[in-house]
């Protein structure tokens, strides 16, 4: 009597097992027909060539800069867009005011 729970344990276990294995590869499978799916019908990009461009960073690094141009080059045009931008703060805060304080006025129903 006190084998059947044991081999009942045992089936358990089995039937857990097996559950797990066929969840694992139909998820597997699952991941395999979506990344398959948009195979290029067309003369059009590859899905893999859309993931890949998810590591192109250069136009974080370079921004609108070139990334072909020499260094001199590139240095010299980031000089003058900082200059640039200098002038535009210049523009935009010669001085910057301070508030003084606020007028404020109350009517016979306190607004």
């Amino acid at each position: 009597m006190s084998a059947a729970w044991v081999v009942g344990l045992g089936a358990a276990a089995m039937y857990l097992f097996n559950k797990n294995t066929q969840v694992v590869s139909r998820l597997e499978q699952a991941v395999d027909n979506f990344y398959d799916a948009a195979s290029p019908a067309t003369d059009g990009a590859t899905t893999a060539e859309i993931r890949q461009t998810k590591t192109m960073t250069d136009h974080v690094k370079y921004g609108d800069m070139n990334a072909a141009a020499p260094k001199e080059r590139q240095l010299e045009l980031e000089a003058m867009r900082a200059e640039r931008a200098a002038a535009v703060e210049r523009f935009d805060a010669p001085n910057p005011s301070t508030i003084q304080g606020v007028m404020m006025q109350f009517d016979r129903s306190g607004f």
